[in-house]
């Protein structure tokens, strides 16, 4: 008798157990993936935490519009900061595209999406969905706690983008220049947006993609991360 009774606690107590880690698990995918609100952007740190030791994703992968920017990432090397350089530029988005196009199967098609992710976090122009943003641009209180709250994430948002520019460079840098930049100090990042080529203007070779958003951040050291690949 009691071995029946206390097999029946264990499994009340088991099914008890997994409803409530399933209850966490899923209200914590739902703040990171869906639209961000009030309640994703104050637990925003929890929820990414959790998130990113398996995968990142977020709403985005769903959205239904097509791809209308090209984002490219130039970086510069060097052991002395105050030297003149700015017409030495290295685009290194070049090198995944032209590998991803090449071969069929490659991780380069995952590192070009994760270029765009990263310009997104940069501008902090995924932190929030458009009825969100809407939202902050026309509300004019000064001490809205929605507001301030939106306002801190896209901060968090954008100093993340930064970092995980600069760590991709310096992987880039580590795998696939010479030695000749490895050996140096000194890493400076650019970041530049072109429109996409209208389908209209595809055979034109004279048409000139405009530029949509382009910032060149300061000179950071070279960090010490893994090769690529």
């Amino acid at each position: 008798m009691n071995g029946e009774f206390t097999m029946r606690k264990i499994c009340l107590l088991t099914i008890a157990l997994l409803t409530i880690t399933f209850v966490i698990h899923y209200s914590l995918i739902l703040m990171h993936a869906a639209p961000t609100n009030p309640i994703s952007a104050k637990y925003n740190n929890l929820s990414s935490t959790y998130t990113s030791t398996i995968f990142s994703q977020n709403w985005h992968l769903f959205a239904p519009d097509p791809i209308n920017r090209n984002v490219h990432i130039y970086i510069q090397v060097t052991d002395d900061t105050s030297k003149d350089t700015n017409n030495h530029w290295i685009d290194m988005t070049r090198h995944f595209i032209k590998n991803n196009n090449d071969k069929v199967i490659t991780p380069y098609n995952r590192t070009i999406r994760l270029i765009d992710g990263i310009f997104a976090d940069t501008v902090g122009s995924n932190y929030t969905s458009d009825l969100i943003t809407k939202y902050v641009n026309k509300n004019d209180e000064d001490d809205d706690p929605v507001v301030d709250m939106l306002t801190e994430h896209k901060k968090s948002s954008q100093e993340k983008g930064e970092y995980s520019l600069y760590r991709l460079a310096s992987s880039y840098i580590r795998s696939f220049m010479s030695d000749k930049y490895i050996s140096m100090k000194y890493l400076r990042v650019r970041l530049t947006v072109y429109e996409t080529v209208p389908f209209s203007k595809r055979n034109d070779k004279n048409y000139e993609r405009k530029i949509e958003y382009n910032k060149t951040f300061n000179w950071k050291e070279i960090s010490e991360v893994s090769q690529m690949y």
